[in-house]
Order: C-alpha cells, then sequence, then structure tokens
C-alpha cells in the first residue's frame, strides 16, 4: 500500500475514507468526530491503519484527527488485538485492503 508522492498521498487519504464508509456505512465526518460507538470507533481505527500502512507517521495521522500522535500511536498498537476479537471489523478491513490493493490506490 506504500505512495509514491505527496499529492498521491493525499488522492489515497481520501480514497481510504472513501472506501471505509462505503464499506461501513459511516461518513468520513462521524470518522473524524468524537463519537466513541463502537461501530464509529471501528471505522476509525481501521482508516487510522490504513493511513499508516501508505506511511504517514502518527503524528501526520494525528493532525488530519486532531489528536495527539501518542493516541495515533495507541490506536496502531492495539489494532491487531481490535481486530483479531471483532470478526465483522475483520472482514470489512481484509475487503477494504483488498479493494484499495486492487485498484491501485
Amino acid at each position: 500500500l506504500r505512495s509514491r508522492g505527496l499529492g498521491d498521498v493525499y488522492k489515497r487519504q481520501l480514497y481510504i475514507f472513501s472506501s471505509v464508509a462505503n464499506e461501513t456505512g459511516i461518513t468520513k465526518d462521524q470518522i473524524l468526530s468524537k463519537i466513541k460507538t463502537e461501530e464509529v470507533v471501528d471505522a476509525r481505527h481501521m482508516v487510522v491503519k490504513l493511513l499508516s500502512e501508505i506511511g504517514l507517521y502518527p503524528s501526520s495521522i494525528a493532525r488530519i484527527f486532531n489528536v495527539t500522535p501518542r493516541c495515533i500511536s495507541y490506536i496502531l498498537s492495539a489494532f491487531d488485538d481490535r481486530i483479531n476479537t471483532n470478526r465483522m471489523m475483520k472482514f470489512a478491513y481484509k475487503r477494504i485492503e483488498e479493494n484499495i490493493t486492487k485498484s491501485g490506490e
């Protein structure tokens, strides 16, 4: 999922948000909000993980979400545990990841 250039990174960010929104039914605004329902948090964590996968540093992701880099680091370190205890999230994440890889985004 690694990116190539800065313009590319921005397009990939938008594509990641729209892919997660389409798969989960959670809007970009909800993902960026402070809503703490399980579905929104799952979608938020998927976006954070995917942004990390394209090469964004925790500090860059933190600016997008208006949180601390430590918060992003925590999300990334806890992601595997979260996804392994939530089958629906795991399947949704795999589908999103496959779609992003196929599309070349």
